[in-house]
C-alpha cells in the first residue's frame, strides 16, 4: 500500500510539473488571433458613420471649439456638443477616439489646458489670478486645474507664469 502511495505521489507531482512548465504533452499554447491594433478597430466595426460625416464632425469641433470655446463652458457634456455639432453623440464619440485618439474628458482637458497656459503666459493676464484663468478656462476646481497642469507641464501653474513672463520680457 505504501509503495502504492508513493507511485500515486509521484505521478501527480510529475503531471503537475508538466502542466506549470507549458509542456505540450498536455496542451498547445494558442496563438492569438487578433493582435492590439485590429482589436481598436473592432470597437466601432459596426458604426454608421460615414468617412464624410466624420469629416464634417471633425472639421466643425476643431471649429467650434477654436472659435467658440465652448469647452471654457464648465457644464458642456458630450450630449449638449454633439447637439451643437448636429450630430448624436456617438458619431461624436467615433470621431475623438478614432481620429483624434482621446476621450472626450481628455479631449476637452486638453484645450482648456492650452486656453489657461496661452492666457498665463500673456503678461496682459496678470491682472487676473490663476484661480481666476483656472476658471475661464473651464475647469470648476482649481485644485483639478492644478493637477491637470502639473501633469502635463511638469510645472505648477504659478511657476510657468513666472517664467513664462520673464521670458517675455527678456
Amino acid at each position: 500500500v505504501r509503495m502504492l502511495f508513493m507511485v500515486l505521489t509521484a505521478l501527480i507531482y510529475w503531471i503537475s510539473y508538466k502542466v506549470l512548465s507549458g509542456s505540450p504533452l498536455f496542451f498547445q499554447v494558442a496563438t492569438p488571433v487578433m493582435s492590439l491594433p485590429s482589436q481598436k478597430a473592432v470597437k466601432y466595426a459596426h458604426s454608421s458613420l460615414r468617412p464624410d460625416e466624420a469629416d464634417r464632425i471633425e472639421n466643425g469641433l476643431h471649429g467650434i471649439m477654436r472659435q467658440d470655446k465652448l469647452f471654457a463652458n464648465q457644464s458642456i457634456t458630450i450630449d449638449s456638443l454633439a447637439i451643437a455639432l448636429q450630430t448624436n453623440r456617438h458619431h461624436l464619440s467615433e470621431v475623438i477616439n478614432e481620429r483624434l485618439q482621446k476621450t472626450y474628458g481628455d479631449y476637452i482637458s486638453e484645450l482648456r489646458l492650452e486656453e489657461a497656459s496661452r492666457r498665463l503666459s500673456d503678461p496682459a493676464n496678470l491682472r487676473y489670478t490663476i484661480a481666476g484663468i483656472a476658471m475661464d478656462s473651464g475647469f470648476n476646481a482649481v485644485s483639478a486645474f492644478n493637477d491637470a497642469f502639473k501633469k502635463r507641464y511638469h510645472i505648477t501653474p504659478s511657476r510657468f507664469r513666472e517664467q513664462a513672463i520673464k521670458a517675455k520680457s527678456a
